[in-house]
């Protein structure tokens, strides 16, 4: 019998340090998908857009001036700062940094780290092996939701079992006319079962007339992406590294998900 363990662990930190032209924006699409700000300093790998005020703390006192003042604004359920709240012109309010622009910092693709475990089990012929990985943090822009976001056609519009309804166009003030939207950055942190594999050796002495002409056989189940826990509300949460780079374009638009498989295996050792 024999019972093995392993670890991985990885951590990456990346910054532009050095930049020989004007700061740009960038994306793995051309629809609207320039999310990705490039700049002398900056991190790579960070989303700059539209960013919802979450407090009436954060907005400007020009802002809360051309809102009609302090009394027209709140925060709804859904914890955005809005005006007119209950009513069909309810509409969120977005953030401005220093210098008063709106497109600000709004996620960040790098995780805090990524972990794995594996483990093998071996019981005379009986094998048992089993992989899980994790990716802590890191965010992912969600533009396959954004697109739903335009038609109404997401379930978050549909407001089923919700009492306080919003009016359609709350939701398309989120959509932003497709231009990057902080609402569709979400925390791209998953715990996978990446693989488990069990197999069953026959020996020589176990295959009996067949032993005159097998050394072994062995027979094997494979089973990949078996199980995925997250938050993340696409489809996976390694959507945009299946036609892309989730390195450094965390990206889901509407690319396919990593597929669940079962596969078998069989050898005959002569």
């Amino acid at each position: 019998m024999s019972l093995s363990f392993g670890v991985i662990f990885d951590r990456t930190r990346q910054e532009i340090t050095e930049l020989d032209v004007a700061p740009f924006f960038q994306g793995p699409t051309t629809q609207n998908a320039d999310v990705f700000f490039v700049a002398e300093g900056e991190t790579y790998g960070v989303m700059y857009g539209t960013k919802w005020a979450t407090s009436i703390d954060q907005l400007t006192q020009n802002q809360i001036a051309n809102a009609g003042g302090q009394a027209a604004l709140s925060v709804n359920s859904d914890g955005y700062v809005v005006t007119g709240e209950g009513t069909p012109s309810e509409a969120p309010i977005n953030r401005l940094n220093e210098d008063g622009d709106s497109i600000i910092k709004i996620g960040d693709v790098n995780p805090d780290f990524n972990v794995g475990f594996s483990s093998n089990f071996n019981y005379k012929g009986f094998g048992l092996y089993m992989l899980w990985d994790a990716k802590i943090g890191g965010d992912i822009y969600n533009q396959t939701k954004q697109w739903l976001f335009r038609e109404a056609r997401h379930g978050e519009v549909d407001q089923a079992g919700k009492s306080d309804k919003k009016p359609e166009n709350y939701y398309r003030a989120f959509y932003n006319t497709n231009n990057p939207s902080s609402y569709f950055v979400e925390d791209g942190t998953y715990i996978k079962l990446r693989e488990v594999s069990v197999s069953y050796r026959f020996g020589q002495d176990q295959l009996g007339s067949l032993g005159n002409v097998f050394e072994s056989i062995n027979i094997s189940a494979i089973g990949r992406n078996l199980l995925t826990i997250t938050d993340y509300s696409g489809y996976d949460p390694e959507v945009a590294g299946v036609n892309g780079d989730p390195t450094n374009f965390a990206f889901d638009g509407f690319t396919y998900p990593n597929f669940t498989s079962i596969s078998g295996s069989l050898e005959l050792r002569f």
